[in-house]
């Protein structure tokens, strides 16, 4: 999944908070343009470009010591026409935690040369990973008017911890009426208690390893 924010996007100040638009670029060719519609296709240019994966290690029945080929080879692809500001990884990035695994997918993403950021998933906490991979179990990335929240979820009951409330709280404090907001986490949280505005019974998670504790 990709996002691209163009300058008009921003300047739509009648769109209200937490409402995202994703806008799909195409091709137009043509002859001339007039002054008009010039500044059209200025406005129209992306200023921010990000892309969203899980589970990235493939199949659990299947996975290889690395980044799944096929999407490795799709996100290249995909870099090239977008150039991507950041890719965010929502947990299961690697299926065993190794230190083998981890530098081989550590490598394979360097090499996209876009800045990449995990919310951690089960499969992915380790101590090699916080000493090596991501030191930042949880964090906050602010560009362009967007607040990103890179959660850690891992906790028995698919909780956060008490500090990282905090960390969370302080940030909503600091968040602008423009300002859109998008938080990555692994577990789906809400399931145990889901508001009914949410409407997302649809979505199933493929485990619930980790489901059991306490809500916080």
């Amino acid at each position: 999944m990709s996002f691209i924010y163009t300058k008009r996007d921003f300047n739509l100040r009648f769109i209200k908070r937490h409402i995202f638009i994703l806008v799909i670029p195409f091709l137009a060719v043509s002859c001339c343009f007039c002054d008009d519609e010039k500044e059209e296709l200025e406005h129209d240019k992306p200023i921010l470009t990000f892309a969203v994966a899980g589970h990235v290690y493939g199949s659990p029945m299947t996975f290889t010591s690395s980044v799944y080929p096929p999407f490795l080879e799709k996100i290249k692809q995909d870099n090239e026409k977008h150039n991507f500001d950041f890719l965010f990884l929502t947990g299961d990035v690697v299926a065993h935690p190794t230190k083998e695994n981890w530098d081989v997918v550590k490598s394979e993403l360097d090499d996209l040369e876009i800045d990449w950021y995990i919310s951690r998933g089960n499969h992915d906490v380790s101590h090699y990973l916080d000493q090596n991979i991501q030191s930042k179990k949880y964090l906050a990335i602010r560009e362009n008017s967007n607040l990103f929240l890179v959660l850690n979820s891992s906790f028995p009951g698919w909780t956060l911890d008490s500090a990282q409330i905090v960390f969370v709280k302080n940030e909503l404090e600091n968040v602008r009426p423009a300002d859109n907001i998008f938080v990555f986490t692994h577990q789906f949280w809400w399931l145990k208690d889901m508001p009914d505005e949410f409407d997302l019974d649809t979505l199933v998670p493929n485990s619930v390893a980790g489901f059991e504790g306490a809500t916080s």
